[in-house]
């Protein structure tokens, strides 16, 4: 379990968030963001204006959150539907990141696309994996002056860094 809490200035602007981890090893830290970053209300806003679901009976907005990520912003509000005689269940997801606002049924979905399953993070090891391969390949190839297999080498690394992340 660990705790995250958003700080914000007087002129309702965030300006980081403070972290605590608990277990074996714990840490609390302090996330600066940028200070460019906009109104805590108009963050709520905009988030709320792209979720149309309030109109549905029986669903309920979370309070809005916020982490940050690479030293900016990032907003969002999970929404859920209440069920009979169950607890309530989470039915999207809505971002606000980098002035862009995104839904999804959960919130790795909403950032990276609807059929992300896990975070980029945990896919990090495959990606190094196989760009370290590629790297290699093309090493290898360099050293024989075998140009085509350099580059295709280049190329599938090329597609590699650009389809890892966001």
């Amino acid at each position: 379990p660990s705790a995250l809490w958003s700080l914000l200035d007087v002129r309702d602007r965030l300006r980081g968030s403070v972290v605590a981890t608990s277990g074996g090893s714990r840490v609390t830290a302090w996330l600066p963001v940028s200070p460019d970053t906009m109104r805590w209300g108009s963050a709520l806003e905009r988030l709320r204006a792209a979720d149309t679901t309030m109109r549905e009976t029986g669903t309920l907005r979370a309070p809005m959150r916020s982490v940050p990520v690479a030293g900016r912003a990032m907003y969002f509000q999970p929404t859920f539907v209440g069920r009979s005689g169950a607890g309530p269940s989470l039915l999207r997801v809505t971002a606000l990141a980098n002035d862009s606002v995104r839904q999804g049924r959960t919130l790795v979905a909403a950032l990276w696309g609807a059929g992300a399953d896990s975070l980029p993070s945990r896919r990090a090891p495959d990606f190094r994996a196989r760009t370290d391969t590629l790297y290699r390949t093309m090493r290898a190839a360099l050293s024989r002056g075998d140009w085509l297999q350099f580059g295709q080498a280049f190329d599938a690394l090329g597609t590699a860094l650009r389809t890892h992340g966001p």
